[in-house]
């Protein structure tokens, strides 16, 4: 019961922002760029995975929502070679003050990927195929846990 009552009370959050939440494809596009050239500038390790990725899904803004019990929101897109853009939205628990302000998820074989695009919703899994980026207070973090984050295709 709890459960459905913490999922219910985000879902009101979030509509409740009446879209002040939400990017324009091109705000998401500049901001997810501007992240990715960071990560390659700052760590010889992350360009080297980005390199070896079949796509990435950034998700470049994480915003805190820290009415009741709390959790955290944003909006990101999924780069695929010869592909156009997708546009996702992901949320989930609270994170703490050290927790990361944008994520990325590095798809490291195509059947992975395949599996994902399939899904409109999708939670992740310890898939050994993903790997994951965040950027926050504690610097550049690999293989970030996002056990419990829900990923949801939008429109934009």
């Amino acid at each position: 019961m709890s459960r459905y009552f913490s999922r219910l009370l985000l879902l009101a959050l979030l509509l409740g922002t009446g879209g002040a939440l939400a990017d324009s494809r091109e705000q998401i596009d500049r901001a997810a760029a501007a992240l990715l050239a960071q990560l390659r500038q700052d760590s010889g390790q992350a360009a080297g995975l980005l390199d070896q990725a079949h796509a990435v899904l950034v998700f470049p803004d994480l915003f805190r929502l820290g009415f009741g019990i709390g959790g955290h929101y944003g909006e990101g897109t999924l780069l695929t070679d010869g592909e156009d853009p997708r546009y996702y939205a992901t949320a989930g628990g609270p994170l703490d003050d050290s927790g990361p302000n944008a994520q990325v998820i590095l798809f490291m074989n195509r059947a992975e990927l395949e599996a994902f695009t399939r899904e409109r919703s999708w939670q992740r899994s310890r898939a050994p195929a993903l790997r994951g980026i965040s950027l926050g207070a504690a610097g550049i973090q690999f293989d970030t846990p996002m056990a419990g984050n829900k990923i949801t295709l939008i429109t934009r």
